[in-house]
């Protein structure tokens, strides 16, 4: 009866470990609330120390036909065809790797984090991409920003029509701004001195990036040089550049490569429209929309639009992270295998 007791025991105590080892294990597809789990990890004999080998379950795709995926590892790409239940099976070498996936007729989309696996294993995991769809995040305009320059003190009335929703605006809005602008820049209401006005909010539209004939790849650790060049050809002041880089600077260095766009003057009335009076002599608008990308591909370099500052002059920059088109973020491979 001992025996059989410490038997049991073990039992017990292996189960345990196991679950706590992988706590995402459930059947429930209720329980993954997130775009992926890891659900199994097993040793296998047949690898090598520098083999091991991941497998992907896409559930809700329904029907008994195939569909395709396309994805990348660690930036090198390939496509392959799944019936529907069929594992997509990736062999590499053992460490943290990172994965992209296009799914299904709609391509619907994930990107991965940084994803660990030891030597000789076998990791699965299930994605369950409705879950990335329904938190996909809204398309926000970020920071627009207006400076003012008037050639002498001067009341202005600033008001911006935005197309968007769920608008927010610093310093108070009613309608419009109305303040005294100097020609430092700097602009008084009521009481208090501000460097400029602020608006944001969730945009109607988002510019298509995937259709864009020129542009820019910045690499993470190149972001800060490639905006000073570039906004130096804009002609920005170095107050305005260090407002520009210390807000998108940290945003863009934390992706490894980004596609970006810059949009000028008419092309932001997409966005939002400006009244401003007394009517300036020059309204100069840059924005800046950008999206991570898999890698690079063909593209002219976009000549940059320099401000003119002859007159009363005013200057607006925001901007807005976007998603490329699936043809354009993948190339096909051949070649996986490290």
């Amino acid at each position: 009866m001992k025996n059989i007791i410490s038997i049991l025991f073990v039992l017990f105590s292996v189960i345990t470990f196991s679950q706590n080892d992988y706590p995402e294990i459930k059947s429930n597809k209720e329980y993954y609330k997130k775009p992926y789990k890891r659900t199994s990890s097993e040793k296998l004999t047949n690898l090598s120390e520098n083999e091991a080998i991941f497998k992907f379950d896409f559930i809700d795709m329904s029907g008994n036909h195939y569909y395709n995926v396309m994805y990348s590892i660690d930036g090198l790409a390939t496509e392959q065809q799944l019936k529907v239940g069929e594992l997509l099976t990736i062999k590499t070498t053992p460490g943290k790797h990172v994965f992209q996936f296009y799914v299904g007729n709609n391509f619907e989309e994930l990107q991965t984090d940084s994803i660990l696996i030891e030597a000789k294993h076998c990791d699965q995991y299930i994605i369950n991409l409705q879950v990335n769809l329904s938190t996909k995040p809204e398309m926000i305009l970020h920071k627009p920003i207006i400076y003012l320059y008037p050639k002498e003190s001067t009341e202005v009335t600033v008001s911006v029509d935005i197309h968007g929703k769920e608008p927010f605006y610093y310093p108070a809005y009613h309608n419009s701004w109305k303040c005294k602008a100097e020609p430092n820049g700097d602009l008084t209401i009521g009481k208090d001195t501000y460097n400029y006005l602020f608006w944001e909010a969730i945009a109607d539209n988002s510019f298509n990036l995937s259709a864009s004939s020129s542009g820019f790849f910045v690499e993470g650790d190149n972001v800060i040089p490639f905006l000073n060049e570039k906004l130096d050809q804009a002609g920005l002041t170095s107050k305005e550049k260090a407002d520009f880089i210390t807000f998108w600077g940290p945003k863009i260095a934390n992706t490894k490569l980004s596609f970006v766009h810059f949009l000028f003057n008419e092309e932001c009335n997409r966005y939002a429209d400006l009244t401003i009076t007394p009517k300036p002599d020059n309204i100069y608008r840059l924005y800046m929309i950008w999206a991570p990308s898999s890698q690079r591909f063909p593209i002219k370099k976009q000549e940059m639009k320099k401000i003119d500052r002859s007159g009363f002059t005013v200057f607006e920059w925001g901007g807005q992270v976007v998603q490329l088109a699936k043809n354009h973020r993948i190339k096909t491979s051949n070649k996986l295998v490290k």
